[in-house]
C-alpha cells in the first residue's frame, strides 16, 4: 500500500530550493498519479519538466495522466519531444504507445 498523502504531506514540508527539483516534483506528481488525482499529477509532472527538460524519468507518469484526461494534443506534443530527445528510451516508448492507445 502506497502512503502517498503522507508522501506528499513530507514533500510539501522541504524548502523551496528541495521541492522545486526534477525529482522532487517527480514524485509528487507519481503520489498524486497514484491518488488518481491526474490534474495534479500533470501539473507536477509538467513542472518537473520545465525544471529539467531533458529529464526522461517521469514522463511515462505524465503520458498516462494526459491519457486519462484525454488531452491527446498535448500527449501527442509530449511523444514527439521525448523521441526527439531520446528514441531508444522506454519513456519515450512509453509515451508513444500512451498516445496511439
Amino acid at each position: 500500500e502506497y502512503r502517498c498523502r503522507d508522501a506528499l504531506r513530507v514533500f510539501y514540508k522541504l524548502p523551496h530550493s528541495h521541492f522545486y527539483t526534477g525529482y522532487v516534483q517527480h514524485q509528487v506528481g507519481r503520489a498524486y498519479f497514484e491518488l488518481s488525482d491526474y490534474q495534479n499529477a500533470q501539473k507536477a509532472l509538467e513542472t518537473m519538466q520545465r525544471i529539467e527538460p531533458h529529464r526522461m524519468k517521469g514522463l511515462e507518469v505524465l503520458s498516462t495522466a494526459l491519457w486519462h484526461l484525454k488531452k491527446e494534443v498535448v500527449l501527442s506534443n509530449l511523444a514527439q519531444r521525448a523521441i526527439d530527445f531520446d528514441r531508444h528510451s522506454a519513456e519515450a516508448w512509453c509515451v508513444v504507445g500512451n498516445c496511439f492507445s
